[in-house]
């Protein structure tokens, strides 16, 4: 939750995905084309954003369609690719806007600068020779990520759906709900739900990489199928056991209700206070900027040894000509690049941990 606020792409997937269930399940109860308009959107939304989350949703929406054959198949048919065309044309646009290519996308550009092996795929790498080399610190992360790349065969593939199966099931609530999940994804509201989990997990086994963060798509999905499961048992029970029994027989619902309830209480508390050491840096360093921003300047930033990788202060604005401050990581020597290439600023030097600033120029 703490990592949600931030720049995090996850942060509109995940919403994407729990739309697109909700309209799912409504498009399945009343077919209207608007509401086929509605899911293919969240789907195109989704394909511009996070492209395996994107493609599973497009290729859910898709089988739901073919099951509730709705009519007149010809009006849903452009129900579903206006949206598609409509999510097509702003990606042709943005990569028209950022590499000067309608075909050439900022990621494919980015590899074939600096790492052509990178991206999805099993097996052999696409041998071929990067057309910019990466700066001499950054040479171990290239290597590393080759590395990995090269070690991800065919051969280690079902260890590795063995592994990320495990991740998928720590995302969800609480052991004690596994046997309520299991339920509920056979539950029919769910299946739209269901189709794109798989499909989901499917293609993220494509890509060499994988972590709790991206499988976080999956958990409106796995938190629906666990109250799915328990409602389906609650139900069975009420309708096969008699009265006397019933709450007897429902105590393991309500068991796992509390103990979801208990871990997550356990888990707010956890994350409040992790957001709040998080947020102190900014708070502590805000003053600085602020006045630094008034005299349009540019800040070196010093980091200390051992600062934590995620609390970076030299996010900046995509245009750096109009930025009111320009943030960069201090690079000793290296400075004096930035300030030939932009030498009508001031420019200071921040130390993070003494939070001392010295002026450069």
């Amino acid at each position: 939750m703490s990592a949600f606020g931030s720049y995090l792409s996850e942060t509109t997937s995940v919403a994407l995905v729990a739309c697109a269930i909700a309209i799912a399940a409504a498009l399945r109860a009343r077919p209207t084309p608007a509401r086929a308009t509605l899911l293919f959107a969240c789907g195109g939304a989704a394909v511009l954003v996070r492209p395996f989350a994107g493609v599973a949703l497009v290729g859910a929406s898709i089988v739901l369609l073919a099951l509730v054959r709705p009519r007149p198949r010809l009006r849903f048919a452009c129900a579903a690719l206006v949206p598609l065309a409509a999510a097509g044309a702003l990606a042709l646009g943005a990569c028209r806007a950022t590499t000067g290519s309608w075909t050439l996308s900022p990621w494919l550009l980015y590899a074939r600068q600096y790492m052509p092996f990178d991206g999805p795929g099993v097996g052999p790498i696409r041998e071929a020779a990067p057309t910019r080399a990466l700066p001499a610190h950054l040479a171990p992360l290239a290597d590393s990520f080759r590395a990995s790349r090269m070690a991800y065969t065919f051969a280690r593939v079902p260890a590795e759906a063995l592994r990320r199966a495990t991740i998928v099931e720590d995302l969800a609530p609480a052991l004690l709900v596994v046997p309520f999940l299991l339920t509920g994804i056979v539950w029919t509201p769910l299946l739209f739900g269901s189709v794109f989990a798989f499909l989901f997990f499917g293609l993220q086994l494509t890509f060499y990489v994988a972590m709790p963060l991206y499988y976080l798509e999956m958990c409106p999905w796995l938190a629906l199928s666990a109250a799915a499961g328990a409602a389906v048992i609650a139900k069975g029970i009420g309708a096969l056991a008699q009265r006397r029994w019933a709450v007897a027989l429902a105590a393991p619902v309500l068991l796992a209700g509390l103990a979801v309830g208990a871990e997550g209480s356990k888990n707010l508390r956890w994350e409040l206070t992790r957001a709040r050491l998080a947020d102190a840096p900014f708070c502590r360093y805000e003053p600085i900027f602020a006045r630094l921003r008034r005299e349009r300047a540019i800040v070196f930033l010093r980091y200390p040894r051992g600062w934590p990788a995620n609390l970076d202060l030299g996010y900046n604005e995509p245009d750096l000509t109009r930025a009111d401050l320009i943030r960069a990581r201090d690079l000793g020597p290296r400075n004096a690049e930035l300030l030939r290439a932009i030498p009508e600023r001031p420019a200071y030097l921040l130390d993070l941990q003494s939070v001392a600033v010295s002026r450069l120029r």
